[in-house]
């Protein structure tokens, strides 16, 4: 925040309350008392945490009470010298209060950590008085003592260690004195050893959850995990002769406060009048019941069997057809729901209200293919003008920028969400993952999919920045009912969509030079030059979409990853110079946080050392870095580190590939031992069926895992790569045999590619990973023996996969740019033509799915997240790599030293 503000502020003497309207940054009450602060993390911390561990006191606030609270509780914490951190701002702690850092963060605004447990006790005597006037959501990882406080026993000043993908881990100390995670359980549990020293205040034993609501409702199982609130079915026990299925959204008290003080039971007290004034107009589920157990208000309503209308299509499209690979009756389905959606809203209309959340998700499928509406809890009534100002936020991608700006409504705002919506049903891939500023753009764009320009020129035109400019209901009704017609009168299934030409190579230079530049501006996350990635989930539960990024060294997730792919783009001719600031800034965060970490540094290639190694050896190779002996030293230093397992993401494999890679930077003697290790620990764990990892699926059968990162395929890649550098026939008969053994997964893998399509393929744990990954080492053991059975089992899976994709995972690993690094390996060691077709189909589809900037750069969104990352598994970076392969035919080998 600006100087002169606080200082305004100040002058002016205004009060708390007065602050927060001025203010967003809390750091302004601290300075008002002198006080010394640093960040850490999203905190403020006052004064030095000495112990590592104890009882931590935490203040749940709504963000309101923030500037008040922290007034009365500053001179208390000063008295008796306590360290304490606050929360840093007000957009920090509507994050945290909201859910959205996770379930385990919820409400934690204030931190206090009291020296010794009798002072701690002593202050918590003494807040529970002070806070009874504020309020705030429940902190879901401790145990409410009264008032706003809560308490838990954790970390203070911990150890920190990395996990084997190189994540920050907090560790305590156990009563045996044995370091163990602070893992913060849901709810609070008594940590073994440890005295309970609040027992005049509270319980430790939290209750446990009621079987029966409101005497009537049994809670069967959770539809939609929220910190906010649960979605929950149930069974509704009107009486023994009448037991039906329901389902009840819970408000929890005091979640989710917007500007205008109204928290998340507001929203579902209006919700409630919105169904008394619309069930008989629109198909709405019965309601019956509202009620308020245990200080969480709940809205029963009768439970309606079938799959959202997002389901339904995927369900429909599990191969993930392109539209005009879909049989007629699928698409006349389709077209059958949009057009019945657009009446639905129609009505809405006509009754006067404003429906503001149209997405695909809030409808659901009856057995009779009719749409039901669930979910209207945003609506906004155009004759009683209410609520104002109307609830914010909605579903990203599906709302208009005058909703965003949180203008009155009108119903142009659901022109906007069905124009979005169509872009789902129609297209598969989620609105955000087109360029919507630029109209004539996104008209190309979905044209390029549908093969109708009037269809794609009325989509854009809902998608119009300006209201005013977008089409009325009627039109959209109109025209979908005319398409209906079109659709009929001809064949279905026929020519791929994406048998538009062939892309020509200048204007794929020009999106590669673009992305490039996209890798260092905005909106790609990065900080101070340096690329962030986002972090992992701190919990199993279903919060919303996290805004948590962090610095990472990661090859798959972090700078690593993105320095590789910037040396090998700039060795394959392409200006980097834009990136060159960053390049330079993550190396030396490299250097010094993590090579100086040495030789605790987590070892492997995904997240951990050999990844830095092998950035470091591409950087030398590109000319990036300086190749001396320093950083030579640099790589022989990080290949060093023993293994902890035994697959390429973490362990031995992995550490084998980097090594193998990084040959010519190592001197001979130190390169033969290493690689010659790997190979030996491999051998060694070798079980005598010719695997190393057994996968169990859910009905206890048993097959080797075929996982390229985690499983077999990865291992018996790198035995065949150090076969074929070092002409070790042993090694390589080795490699063959066990590929044999994981060969019998070929047959129920081309079924289920086939049978239940790439969507389902990539949400099963073995598949997903499994099959790229044996397609690949099939491919890589033709090219090591040529022997074409391993071709043939090669070509028998990727025959299978439909030959145009469209899916909204783009990832390298199990999404399509992963699957155009497939065509085109395959190409290039089988010389088959379909492969680089096929390569080329996604090449195109990455051009028209591209998200273009003002500047001229390009980014894309993987899987529905609105933030992109520059990362080379995950993000941009492995994009771009793709497309610069495909740019040279394939030619340029599958991450490899040339």
């Amino acid at each position: 925040m600006p100087l002169e503000l606080k200082n305004i502020a100040t002058l002016n003497g205004l009060g708390p309350q007065e602050m927060t309207k001025v203010i967003d940054d809390y750091s302004v009450i601290l300075e008002q008392h002198g006080l010394a602060y640093t960040r850490v993390d999203y905190y403020w911390q006052v004064g030095t945490i000495e112990p590592v561990q104890g009882w931590i006191l935490h203040l749940s606030v709504v963000w309101s009470q923030i500037m008040a609270l922290t007034k009365l509780l500053i001179p208390i914490l000063l008295e008796s010298s306590i360290p304490f951190k606050i929360v840093k701002d007000k957009e920090t702690a509507n994050s945290l209060l909201n859910g959205d850092f996770g379930a385990s963060q919820v409400g934690k605004v204030i931190s206090i950590y009291p020296t010794n447990v009798g002072q701690g006790v002593a202050l918590a005597r003494q807040l529970i008085q002070l806070t009874a006037p504020y309020k705030g959501p429940a902190i879901l990882t401790d145990i409410h003592l009264g008032g706003a406080l809560y308490t838990r026993y954790g970390s203070f000043n911990p150890t920190i260690r990395s996990d084997t993908a190189g994540r920050k881990i907090k560790l305590i100390y156990d009563v045996q004195g044995q370091l163990i995670p602070d893992t913060q359980p849901i709810p609070f549990v008594l940590p073994t050893g440890i005295e309970w020293p609040f027992a005049e205040m509270a319980s430790p034993i939290v209750p446990k959850p009621k079987t029966v609501f409101h005497d009537i409702y049994k809670p069967i199982q959770i539809l939609k995990s929220d910190t906010k609130g649960n979605v929950i079915k149930s069974l509704y026990l009107k009486n023994h002769f009448f037991v039906k299925w329901c389902v009840i959204k819970q408000a929890k008290k005091n979640m989710w406060m917007d500007e205008a003080g109204r928290d998340i039971t507001d929203r579902l007290v209006w919700q409630k009048k919105i169904y008394d004034q619309l069930h008989d107009t629109v198909p709405l589920p019965k309601l019956l019941d509202f009620f308020i157990e245990q200080d969480d208000t709940h809205l029963a309503m009768e439970f309606i069997k079938g799959p959202s209308l997002y389901n339904c299509i995927l369900e429909l499209n599990s191969k993930c057809n392109s539209w005009e690979g879909l049989s007629l009756k699928n698409r006349q389905f389709i077209l059958d729901r949009i057009t019945e959606l657009i009446q639905i809203i129609e009505r809405m209309h006509q009754k006067g209200f404003v429906h503001r959340d149209i997405t695909p998700v809030n409808f659901l499928v009856t057995k009779k293919n009719k749409l039901v509406l669930i979910d209207i809890e945003l609506a906004y009534s155009l004759k009683e003008r209410t609520p104002y100002p109307p609830f914010e936020l909605g579903t990203h991608g599906f709302m208009s920028p005058e909703q965003l700006e949180v203008r009155t409504p009108t119903i142009q705002e659901d022109i906007y969400g069905l124009g979005a919506t169509m872009i789902t049903l129609l297209i598969g891939l989620p609105p955000i993952n087109f360029s919507i500023s630029n109209k004539e753009l996104l008209q190309e764009n979905l044209n390029f999919f549908l093969r109708n320009n009037e269809l794609a020129e009325l989509i854009a035109s809902c998608l119009d920045r300006d209201p005013a400019l977008r089409p009325p209901v009627k039109k959209l009704y109109d025209t979908v009912e005319k398409y209906k017609i079109s659709c009929q009168q001809y064949k279905a299934g026929g020519k791929d969509i994406l048998d538009i030409g062939v892309l020509a190579n200048d204007e794929l230079h020009s999106l590669i030079d673009g992305a490039i530049k996209g890798l260092v501006s905005a909106p790609t996350v990065i900080n101070k030059d340096l690329w962030l990635s986002r972090t992992p989930a701190r919990d199993n539960m279903a919060d919303a979409q996290r805004k948590e990024f962090g610095k990472s060294p990661g090859l798959c997730e972090g700078i690593s990853g993105v320095m590789y792919f910037l040396a090998r783009a700039k060795a394959a001719g392409f200006n980097i110079d834009i990136c060159r600031k960053a390049y330079n800034t993550g190396w030396a965060y490299l250097k010094e946080k993590h090579i100086g970490e040495l030789p605790n540094l987590t070892p492997g290639l995904y997240g951990g050392a050999a990844g830095i190694a092998l950035a470091t050896a591409y950087g030398m190779n590109s000319g990036l870095l300086e190749d001396n002996r320093e950083n030579r030293l640099y790589i022989q230093r990080c290949l060093e580190l023993p293994p902890v397992g035994l697959d390429v993401a973490t362990g031995a494999a992995g550490q084998g590939i980097a090594t193998l890679q990084c040959r010519p930077y190592l001197e001979g003697d130190i390169l033969s031992a290493l690689v010659k290790s790997h190979v030996k620990t491999l051998l060694a764990a070798l079980q005598k069926d010719g695997c190393w990892v057994i996968f169990q699926d859910g009905s206890g059968k048993k097959a080797p895992a075929a996982s390229f990162a985690y499983g077999n395929s990865g291992m018996i890649w790198f035995l065949l790569e150090y076969g074929v550098q070092y002409k070790d026939q042993t090694i390589l008969n080795i490699a063959v045999h066990s590929l044999k053994v994981l060969s019998q997964l070929v047959r129920p893998f081309s079924s289920m590619i086939k049978n239940q399509g790439f969507r389902k393929i990539i949400q099963d744990p073995q598949a997903s990973d499994g099959i790229p990954g044996l397609i690949l080492t099939l491919i890589k053991a033709y090219e090591a023996v040529e022997d074409p059975q391993f071709k043939e089992m090669g070509e028998q899976l990727l025959v299978n996969y439909p030959t145009c994709l469209v899916h909204e995972n783009y990832r390298q690993d199990v999404g399509l740019s992963g699957m155009g690094e497939l065509y085109l390996e395959a190409y290039r060691v089988f010389n088959n033509p379909e492969w680089l077709d096929r390569a080329g189909k996604l090449a195109q589809f990455f051009m028209h799915t591209s998200r273009k900037e003002p500047d001229g750069s390009y980014h894309w969104l993987n899987n529905n997240s609105p933030f992109p990352t520059a990362d080379l598994m995950v993000g941009s970076s492995g994009i771009i790599y793709f497309l610069i392969r495909h740019l040279t035919q394939g030619k340029m080998k599958y991450r490899l030293l040339r």
